[in-house]
């Protein structure tokens, strides 16, 4: 029987460099967003619905009175939230280079 191919130390290394591809690839599609879209969007799923009152105020208002415990409202809350967070990982990203 020959010696193991692939050791502990081999298995981490390709295990960070699958992470490391992973990271690449997720800025690389970041950066090719446009920002007017990403604007756009953003402040479209912040204000939705428009009537009769925007989902996120809704929200932040039950999360400040403590009835933020339903899982349907958390979702809401950060499906709602995720275009301003992209927006704002991608300032980040431009500002902090």
């Amino acid at each position: 029987m020959g010696p193991r191919v692939s050791t502990t130390s081999q298995f981490k290394a390709a295990s960070l460099r699958q992470v490391d591809d992973a990271k690449e690839l997720t800025l690389a599609i970041l950066d090719k967003i446009p920002y007017s879209i990403l604007i756009v969007i953003a402040v479209f799923m912040l204000l939705a619905p428009f009537k009769p009152m925007p989902h996120v105020i809704e929200k932040l208002i039950m999360l400040k009175n403590g009835a933020l415990t339903k899982p349907i409202d958390i979702f809401d809350l950060f499906y709602h939230l995720v275009p301003t967070i992209i927006l704002l990982l991608k300032v980040y990203r431009d500002y902090s280079k």
